[in-house]
């Protein structure tokens, strides 16, 4: 099962070496707090922090998307409903693939979906090495994990992409994002995926979470990625 790094700390799980949570100067870490799925870390709010909170609720679906479910029950209702609104999608062998693999690796419908930053420990780029063969993936730089070197990648889904890379430690991370940048095609279509792209950065500078395909999640890079224990490796590449 995927877990976070919110609930690995709350069951005194270690962290894989690249998890972005210091200790401090005594080795010790961080305190202990439980935060319920939805509910927002500290250091997660949004510029609008609090003030965004007075705004009601329709609206802030509306601008922002649908939000990450804010408790158990609603995250199985949550699960219900994107099952149903997903079943008659159209997609290619690849994209089933991809999905498929997901599920195997324990991530939810609701993280898929809603975004949620997930890193697959220990996969040794595994997972990394074979969707950056896949025919519609395509290379493009974004600003999570500078410091590595290796391409990132993009995988259509419809208007949405899948954006994956290399963590500092050579494992696969990924994140469904809601507007893919559109590389390819004419020079108005890739402006306006360009557009919907920096919309969508907006959107996640003013809640704090990330922007997916379906909605939001408060699971970013540097706020409780989902960390999904690496059960199905079949022999990765050398991402090199």
């Amino acid at each position: 099962m995927a877990i976070s790094s919110v609930q690995r700390r709350a069951l005194q799980m270690p962290l894989p070496d690249d998890a972005p949570f210091a200790e401090d100067a005594s080795g010790a870490p961080p305190p202990v707090e439980v935060f319920y799925p939805g509910k927002p870390c500290p250091n997660q709010r949004g510029l609008a922090g609090d003030v965004f909170e007075l705004f009601p609720p329709t609206f802030r679906q509306h601008l922002l998307g649908h939000p990450y479910p804010a408790d158990s029950a609603a995250f199985s209702r949550r699960e219900t409903q994107l099952e149903a609104d997903l079943a008659h999608a159209q997609r290619t062998p690849e994209q089933r693939g991809v999905l498929e693999e997901l599920e195997a690796n324990g991530i939810s419908l609701v993280d898929a979906w809603h975004g949620s930053h997930v890193i697959f420990a220990q996969d040794g780029g595994a997972l990394y090495g074979r969707w950056s063969h896949l025919a519609g993936a395509t290379k493009r730089s974004s600003s999570h994990y500078p410091g590595v070197h290796h391409s990132q990648f993009e995988l259509p889904f419809g208007n949405a992409a899948l954006l994956f890379g290399l963590t500092p430690r050579g494992d696969t991370w990924c994140q469904m994002e809601r507007h893919r940048l559109r590389l390819k095609g004419s020079t108005l279509h890739r402006l306006i995926g360009t557009q919907k792209h920096d919309l969508d950065y907006q959107r996640y500078r003013l809640s704090g979470q990330n922007v997916g395909p379906m909605g939001l999640s408060p699971h970013t890079e540097h706020s409780d990625p989902i960390f999904a224990p690496w059960e199905h490796a079949q022999g990765a590449r050398d991402p090199r």
